[in-house]
């Protein structure tokens, strides 16, 4: 039992070793993709400039309570409310107004604690019915997403969603929701949620790309299925930093790396080249 486990943690070692040579050898491939990939922003010094804002507007959400009104009065925001006792399924978040801009921010934490923890690892895909119709015009009305993410999305959007309606909207403010990591998926799910609830009184709501609502999420996780995401690109942003693994993982992408992994297994038990000691691990 000894010799196994001994075995075992060598072919542990040597698929990770082997996967580091092929990331070594892929490196010009890997960026080369990123260079072609996409399009060139339009106006890009002024969206790095907003992306910039948005970034800190997103960072804020980890901080204390008096560093956050120290911060957003820097800026000529007012903070209204600051929630930061999450718990499984829920999220702690601020909201802060500007009166000169007009503009409300919502920002949400990423995870920071065994709670968040939990709200993450509730990550099987499940069917959701927007009962209060589509949140794009001729969108769908059933969307596929992260369990445990919006579960805390709908308790924020049932905090919320009165505040906008009844206050802000009508005294002419625009809202912008962001985060980070978890704060990025709740903050994607929550604009589209309030999209679709809100529709009805305000039609307007299906066809704006992002004036009334905007989504900038940082490094979001994959919490929606293909087609629900593709229908939140006009009001949503979401920045990834190269190979980050958050916005790449989820539980598919995991079920696939594991069968990639099995894959490079046999091809060293095929080849003769899979370790069984010490010294072929050294030779591997």
């Amino acid at each position: 039992q000894e010799i196994d486990q001994r075995v075992g943690y060598l072919d542990l070692v040597a698929l990770v070793k082997l996967l580091r040579h092929l990331k070594d050898e892929r490196a010009v491939d890997r960026d080369r993709r990123y260079t072609e990939s996409g399009h060139l922003l339009e106006n890009a010094p002024q969206v790095l400039a907003d992306m910039e804002d948005y970034f800190d507007l997103a960072e804020m959400a980890y901080r204390t309570g008096v560093e956050i009104r120290s911060e957003l009065k820097k800026r000529n925001f007012i903070l209204l409310r600051h929630d930061e006792n999450a718990l499984p399924g829920s999220v702690s978040h601020y909201i802060a107004i500007n009166k000169q801009t007009k503009v409300a921010v919502v920002g949400i934490r990423g995870s920071v604690g065994f709670a968040d923890l939990l709200t993450d690892i509730c990550m099987r895909a499940v069917p959701y019915q927007l009962e209060t119709g589509p949140f794009v015009k001729d969108g769908p009305e059933v969307v596929w997403a992260h369990e445990g993410i919006f579960l805390a999305t709908k308790r924020l959007a049932d905090d919320v969603e009165t505040m906008v309606e009844e206050l802000l909207f009508p005294n002419g403010y625009k809202l912008v929701i962001t985060g980070h990591s978890l704060g990025a998926s709740v903050s994607s799910l929550l604009g589209m949620t309030l999209r679709s609830r809100l529709g009805s009184r305000y039609p307007h709501l299906l066809t704006d790309p992002g004036e009334e609502i905007k989504v900038v999420g940082f490094a979001c996780p994959p919490v929606l299925d293909h087609d629900a995401a593709i229908a939140c690109s006009p009001f949503t942003t979401t920045v990834i930093n190269n190979s980050d693994i958050i916005p790449r993982w989820s539980l598919s992408n995991a079920l696939i790396l594991m069968e990639y992994l099995k894959a490079v297994n046999k091809k060293l038990d095929e080849q003769r080249l899979r370790p069984k000691d010490i010294k072929s691990f050294v030779n591997f």
